[in-house]
């Protein structure tokens, strides 16, 4: 079973839907996006996710994606904003339908403290 906090998740995710709907509404769709310092604040989000996503067992193929995707936007990206609004649609996608097909369970504050602490439990 993996422990992780859900609010890392929730901010890559928002951060790339965020993205995704900013890209929604740029000016030239098949130009490239001007701002390389918005593109490389991307490549972090990406990172980020691509991290999580090694530590929760994410499809393979959709970690290629996000890694792809995050060395595009790393450097100066040529890529038309509308094939990166796709990529991130299609990565944003890809995530749901990995979380979909899990469980999770919730474990309440005040009994969180006995998660991996044997001590707590037993005295």
């Amino acid at each position: 079973m993996y422990k992780y906090d859900i609010n890392d998740l929730v901010l890559m995710m928002t951060g790339l839907l965020t993205a995704s709907v900013m890209l929604k509404f740029a000016k030239k769709l098949a130009e490239p996006v001007p701002d390389p310092e918005w593109l490389n604040r991307l490549s972090v989000t990406l990172n980020g996710l691509h991290k999580l996503g090694n530590s929760i067992d994410l499809d393979s193929s959709l970690l290629e994606q996000i890694s792809h995707l995050s060395t595009q936007t790393d450097k100066e990206c040529l890529v038309p904003a509308m094939v990166i609004k796709d990529r991130f649609d299609s990565i944003i996608a890809g995530v749901q339908n990995n979380l979909n097909s899990r469980k999770f369970m919730y474990v309440p504050g005040d009994q969180a403290i006995y998660w991996d602490n044997i001590n707590y439990i037993w005295g």
